[in-house]
């Protein structure tokens, strides 16, 4: 063999080891470029994930609350209504309470024995309650045992006056701007039960107010419910039980609530605890961000019997959401 021929079979050769050495390398720069890719992407997906999990595990959470919110209602409803066992139908839930703009509860109660609640008013009940926000629901239940003869408020305990407005306005009056209106319910002005329109406000703490007459008592928990409807905007609104003592006013807030066009039932408990004298006491309800129009009716605010209906220990469990 020549030598020209071996050389340059020689720089060919060398020429393939540094092909194979190049593509080797770009092999190895694709692979790393690909594995760092992937890290990158794994990341974010976990990332999405994590955020994922904190939303769902916040609406979890506050559904499970607003369940066992629903069964305490409940509870307080069998408490303060005597004649309770006619008016609540067997395994029918009750219209659904909103909490805030995401979420919401309602109750139900059922004879597990034989489905009637009204035939034996030592029957136990299962109290469900159901709570719901955002996308996520949660049901519990509890076995309660009433007593025999449940006693019902007395009328001499309702610190409000005309709080379904069949007797006018009075003792209601505005705060600030505005007016107080008396409409009905009906398509006519005259059809339908009467309930309370506040309008023409000019600043969110304008609206209805009414001075309590009836003694409050401190350190005693009251129930308060009403209706509340909006006419234009919706918005938040609020209930506060405002007193006026010897040693300056204080203020209570009782309900706080997001209200559309619909009629929502809300509901809160309170219970005040001040220094001094107590001068006067008045239940004062408005908006927190809009001056929209608003209408009130229903409004009952009772004091919570010391002696409450405790749920049977051991028997509170969780039910499947639909």
């Amino acid at each position: 063999m020549s030598r020209f021929l071996r050389v340059s079979m020689m720089n060919k050769t060398v020429r393939n080891r540094a092909a194979r050495r190049r593509g080797a390398a770009y092999l190895l720069f694709l692979v790393t470029a690909s594995v760092v890719m992937l890290i990158g992407l794994a990341s974010m997906t976990f990332t999405r994930a994590e955020v994922l999990r904190a939303s769902s595990t916040g609406s979890v959470s506050k559904a499970r609350m607003h369940a066992l919110s629903a069964i305490d209602v409940a509870v307080l409803y069998i408490q303060l209504t005597g004649n309770w066992r006619s008016k609540l139908i067997n395994d029918h839930w009750s219209q659904v309470y909103q909490v805030g703009s995401t979420g919401g509860f309602a109750y139900k109660v059922v004879d597990e024995i034989d489905g009637d609640l009204a035939n034996d008013e030592s029957t136990p009940v299962r109290v469900y309650g159901r709570g719901v926000d955002g996308d996520s629901t949660w049901i519990y239940s509890v076995l309660v045992q009433p007593p025999p003869t449940a006693g019902s408020v007395s009328s001499r305990q309702e610190l409000i006056a005309n709080g379904s407005f069949d007797s006018g306005l009075t003792p209601w009056f505005n705060q600030g701007s505005g007016r107080l209106k008396l409409k009905q319910s009906g398509t006519d002005s005259s059809d339908g039960p009467p309930f309370l329109n506040a309008r023409n406000r000019t600043s969110a703490e304008d609206g209805p107010r009414q001075q309590l007459t009836k003694p409050i008592n401190q350190s005693v928990t009251y129930l308060f419910e009403c209706e509340l409807r909006a006419d234009d905007d919706d918005d938040e609104m609020w209930v506060e039980l405002r007193l006026d003592t010897s040693k300056g006013p204080m203020t209570f807030t009782i309900v706080r609530a997001f209200v559309t066009s619909s009629w929502t039932k809300v509901a809160g408990t309170v219970t005040p605890v001040w220094d001094g004298q107590l001068n006067t006491a008045t239940l004062a309800i408005g908006t927190t961000n809009t001056v929209t129009a608003f209408n009130v009716d229903g409004v009952t605010m009772t004091p919570i019997p010391t002696a409450l209906i405790g749920p049977v220990p051991g028997t509170l469990r969780r039910e499947a959401a639909p």
